[in-house]
C-alpha cells in the first residue's frame, strides 16, 4: 500500500476515468521553441520534475474494493516524434491531447518531443487531472524553467501533497461543510433544459485592456476582483432566470502558505447559490454564500452530487453553468529556451456552459464554451461582458 491516500476529489476523478475509459481528463501544455533548446538539459529537467513531485510518480492500484496510489519506479517516459511537417505536428498534438490515460498501468504524466532534423521544435506536457490542476501546472512550469536555466539543481519549494491530503480527508466531509452544502442545494433551483445533440459552441472576446477600472469598482464594493465579476455575472443571469440558480466556480483550496507549492488535484469546482429576493439578485446573501463555498471547497463533487440527488432529484445543476476567472502566469513569465506556451484543450467537457475570464498583462479576455446555444444565457453573457468592458 502507498504511504499516502488520494483525497476525495482525486477519488472522484479516478472513478470517472475507470468508468469512462475513453474520457480525456487531461491537462495539456504545449511549448513551441523558436530556437532549438538544449535537449539534454530539457530531458534532465523533465526527469527531475517527474521525480520531485509525488503526484506525478504514482499510478492507481485497486485492492479489496479500494483505490489507492502506487509509486512508479521507472523514469518519466519521453516519446520522440520525428519527420512531421509543422501542420502534421499540430494534428498529432491535438490527437494526443484527446488520448485518455490508463491510470492502472501508467503514471499520470507524459511528455512528447517533436523533432525536425534532430532538433526539438515543440514539447507537449500532458498530465491527468488526478495529479495536477492548473495551479499545479504553474508550479511545475516554474520548476522546469528554473532547472533548465540553472547550472546547478535548483532548490524547489517543498511539495506538501502528503500533508495536504491527510488534512483534506478530515475536512471535506465535516458536519459543518455538509450542512452548508445541504442548504446550498435545497429545492427551489432553476432547472434548465439541456441541449441534446447540439454542436459545441466556442466564442472568444477581448473584454478590456484597462483592468484598473474594474478593480476600482471592486474596491468600491469592498470585494475582490473575482467576487465583483462573479456578482455582476450573477446579476445579468438573474434577469433571465428570476429564480434561485447555481453558478459553479473553481476554488484553489490552498488556504495556507504551507500548500502554495503543492502539486496535485487540490482545487475543486463548487456550486454557489444565487439568491432571488424581492425581484432581484440579493448581492449580500449571494456574496456570503460565495465566500462560504470557498471555505468549504474541499467537499468532493461526488459528495455534492449525492446531496443534490437527495434534495432536488438530480445533479444536473452541478454540471450546468460554470464561471472561471484566471490570472494566468504561464506564458507571461520567463519560459525555458524562450518558448511560447499554449494550452491545448482535449475538447471534452461534462459542463453545459463555461464562461472563462482570463487576465494576462492587464488585458481581460473571455471564452465561452457550451453544448449547444441558449439565446437567453448568451444575451446575458453579452450584456455582462459589455458592462465590464465599459468599466
Amino acid at each position: 500500500m502507498s504511504d499516502f491516500s488520494f483525497n476525495g476529489r482525486q477519488k472522484d476523478l479516478v472513478a470517472t476515468q475507470l468508468m469512462r475509459q475513453d474520457a480525456a481528463l487531461n491537462l495539456n501544455g504545449l511549448y513551441s521553441f523558436p530556437v532549438p533548446p538544449n535537449e539534454t538539459i530539457l530531458r534532465e529537467a523533465i526527469k527531475y520534475v517527474g521525480q520531485y513531485y509525488k503526484s506525478l510518480s504514482y499510478k492507481v492500484a485497486y485492492a479489496d474494493g479500494q483505490i489507492y496510489p502506487e509509486q512508479v519506479q521507472e523514469d518519466v517516459r519521453i516519446a520522440c516524434i520525428e519527420g512531421l511537417s509543422m501542420r502534421e505536428q499540430f494534428d498529432a498534438i491535438y490527437e494526443l491531447a484527446r488520448h485518455p490515460f490508463d491510470l492502472l498501468s501508467e503514471r499520470p504524466f507524459r511528455v512528447f518531443l517533436f523533432r525536425t532534423n534532430q532538433h526539438v521544435d515543440q514539447m507537449l506536457l500532458q498530465f491527468h487531472h488526478v495529479a495536477t490542476d492548473w495551479w499545479s501546472f504553474r508550479v511545475i512550469h516554474k520548476a522546469l524553467t528554473e532547472y533548465y536555466d540553472q547550472t546547478e539543481i535548483p532548490t524547489l519549494s517543498k511539495d506538501n501533497i502528503f500533508d495536504y491530503n491527510s488534512m483534506s480527508l478530515l475536512r471535506e466531509d465535516s458536519d459543518e461543510a455538509l450542512a452548508f452544502w445541504e442548504e446550498q442545494l435545497r429545492p427551489g433551483l432553476v432547472r434548465r433544459v439541456k441541449q441534446q445533440g447540439q454542436p459545441a459552441v466556442h466564442q472568444q472576446w477581448v473584454v478590456s485592456s484597462d483592468l484598473q477600472k474594474i478593480e476600482a469598482i471592486a474596491r468600491e464594493w469592498k470585494t475582490t476582483l473575482f467576487e465583483a465579476l462573479f456578482l455582476k455575472f450573477a446579476q445579468e443571469l438573474m434577469e433571465v432566470f428570476q429564480q434561485d440558480f447555481l453558478i459553479n466556480t473553481p476554488v484553489g483550496n490552498r488556504k495556507s502558505a504551507h500548500f502554495v507549492s503543492t502539486v496535485g488535484y487540490v482545487m475543486n469546482v463548487v456550486p454557489v447559490r444565487c439568491h432571488y429576493i424581492s425581484g432581484h439578485l440579493n448581492w449580500e446573501r449571494t456574496l456570503k454564500d460565495l465566500r462560504l463555498a470557498i471555505k468549504y471547497g474541499e467537499t468532493s463533487r461526488g459528495k455534492l452530487s449525492d446531496i443534490a440527488r437527495l434534495s432536488i432529484g438530480t445533479n444536473e445543476p452541478l454540471f450546468d453553468i460554470v464561471f472561471m476567472f484566471l490570472r494566468d502566469n504561464i506564458g507571461a513569465a520567463h519560459m525555458p529556451a524562450n518558448s511560447v506556451f499554449t494550452r491545448i484543450y482535449p475538447g471534452q467537457d461534462e459542463d453545459s456552459f463555461v464562461l472563462t475570464l482570463r487576465e494576462q498583462n492587464g488585458v481581460l479576455t473571455a471564452v465561452v464554451e457550451s453544448q449547444g446555444e441558449d439565446v437567453d444565457v448568451s444575451n446575458a453573457v453579452i450584456s455582462f461582458l459589455s458592462a465590464i468592458g465599459q468599466g
